[in-house]
């Protein structure tokens, strides 16, 4: 328990938040603090007067805890087996060239795939963007400048109906839904299919159009 320390807490926070949230599943940006900051609120000796502070919280922070290991958990877990069942379905979907915010996964399906990684993370002509890792202010004529030929966008809810009808989507992201609007992409990719991710969501397949026969 140091200024330094609440410093670089801070520092770290304030990183997140600048960066646009913690946006990975678990709150994988902000957990590898949480153990020191546990440890410095725990151990850290603390004036007597303070102490009644630490008991006020210890029950609720006890309660959250426990609402987390049961409520996530379970679906924590099935991460790894969720992904390999989102890139088999996927696979058949997929062009050459996939434009995407996610580009973890869609390498697992193609092992030939170009990525072009919409959040800027490896790509750092879209890193330099406005916008934080979902809202990069990616322009449409970008993706067919790059021959892009699938796009992926992640809607919480499918885009086809049991009878293969086109469905509204519910885009969460700004650049997904930013895209999924465009005239442009509508005017230039096709919906072809709908992958799940879990029990929660998946992407929406868009392909880029044939050119007509002359």
């Amino acid at each position: 328990q140091t200024p330094a320390a609440g410093v670089a807490f801070l520092v770290h926070v304030v990183t997140v938040v600048v960066v646009g949230g913690d946006w990975m599943p678990f709150a994988r940006l902000m957990a590898p603090v949480l153990p020191a900051l546990a440890f410095a609120l725990g151990a850290a000796p603390i004036p007597a007067w303070r102490g009644w502070v630490r008991r006020l919280f210890l029950a609720p922070a006890c309660l959250l805890l426990a609402f987390t290991w049961t409520h996530n958990a379970p679906e924590g877990r099935q991460v790894s087996a969720d992904r390999e069942a989102l890139a088999r379905a996927a696979a058949p979907l997929l062009g050459r060239t996939v434009a995407t915010i996610d580009v973890g996964w869609p390498s697992a399906a193609r092992d030939d795939v170009t990525l072009v990684d919409l959040a800027g993370l490896t790509d750092p002509e879209i890193a330099f963007l406005p916008g934080g890792h979902t809202s990069k202010r990616v322009d449409p004529g970008m993706l067919l400048a790059r021959d892009v030929d699938t796009l992926l966008l992640f809607s919480a809810t499918p885009t086809r109906g049991p009878g293969g009808e086109p469905l509204a989507p519910s885009y969460t992201r700004v650049l997904d839904a930013r895209l999924g609007d465009s005239s442009v992409i509508a005017r230039h990719f096709e919906d072809v299919g709908y992958v799940r991710l879990g029990s929660h969501g998946g992407y929406q397949v868009l392909r880029k159009r044939e050119p007509p026969a002359n």
